[in-house]
């Protein structure tokens, strides 16, 4: 479980967009949170300036700040959180370009390329109106399953919250069969439920996968969107896809992001995530 919330920040309003998601994980998960933003500066006054502006925002009692001192940002957060106990890190998206670093921005992705820890993205669709539900939406797929060590899991069991286990394909399985991801969360449900927690599977078809999901989302309401993010594949590091790129850009509450070899020796899967 996730003792620690590291929220990256810049200033700007964009960034502190991700202080009430991050906030509500933490009283959740019963986490401290830590605000931090990354300098090279020698005057370290305008940074600290900023942080203590987002801590006026913040209710949870006990966060604290960080002025981490570094010429690269991504690789300074980072390292800031695997000093930390069991750290998940959240942080906002820079935009809605088509592009991988428009959208999520070039210290974003160098977090989710070289860090095998959950990162929560708030995208600029996130609306803090309609992500107040119950639930957590996981989606899975054929080779996946939801172990109990998954932030989405944790956040659920902690909060007491209802977890949705979403299959989604492109074609409507044949008549009387059922697509293999289905089966894997059927399976996954009814294992959870074994542990006392509620778990639903969810078998919907769509021509296009991004848009099926963000469409169940908008109907759930939920906290939280749980995706795996691709493996590291030679030297390209592309850790969204097409649909997961589209899925932080136009989705309405929070995304976790959960690394591609989490808990790997306990389950089955292929060297790339159903979000390419």
């Amino acid at each position: 479980m996730a003792k620690t919330i590291i929220v990256p920040l810049d200033g700007s309003d964009r960034a502190e967009g991700a202080l009430g998601p991050a906030e509500w994980r933490a009283r959740a998960l019963g986490a401290e949170l830590v605000l931090v933003t990354a300098t090279s500066a020698v005057d370290l006054g305008p940074a600290e300036s900023l942080l203590a502006r987002a801590l006026d925002r913040t209710a949870l009692e006990g966060t604290r700040s960080e002025v981490l001192v570094g010429c690269d940002p991504g690789r300074a957060i980072l390292d800031a959180a695997l000093a930390l106990p069991d750290p998940a890190i959240c942080m906002s998206t820079r935009g809605k370009g088509a592009l991988a670093t428009a959208l999520v921005g070039r210290v974003g992705l160098e977090v989710l390329a070289h860090s095998d820890l959950p990162v929560v993205l708030v995208g600029p669709a996130f609306d803090p109106t309609t992500a107040r539900g119950g639930d957590i939406v996981v989606c899975v797929h054929d080779g996946y399953d939801a172990p109990r060590a998954h932030l989405g899991v944790e956040c659920a069991d902690a909060a007491g919250l209802r977890l949705h286990l979403l299959s989604v394909r492109r074609e409507p399985a044949a008549a009387g069969t059922t697509s293999a991801a289905a089966d894997t969360a059927q399976r996954a449900a009814t294992g959870l439920q074994a542990h006392g927690h509620v778990a639903v599977g969810h078998d919907i078809s769509g021509p296009d996968v991004a848009t099926t999901i963000i469409g169940v989302v908008r109907a759930l309401r939920p906290r939280l969107l749980v995706i795996e993010r691709n493996a590291p594949s030679g030297r390209i590091e592309r850790p969204l896809g097409r649909i997961g790129m589209e899925l932080v850009r136009e989705c309405p509450c929070a995304i976790v992001v959960e690394p591609a070899d989490l808990s790997a020796s306990r389950r089955p899967r292929s060297r790339r995530s159903a979000y390419a």
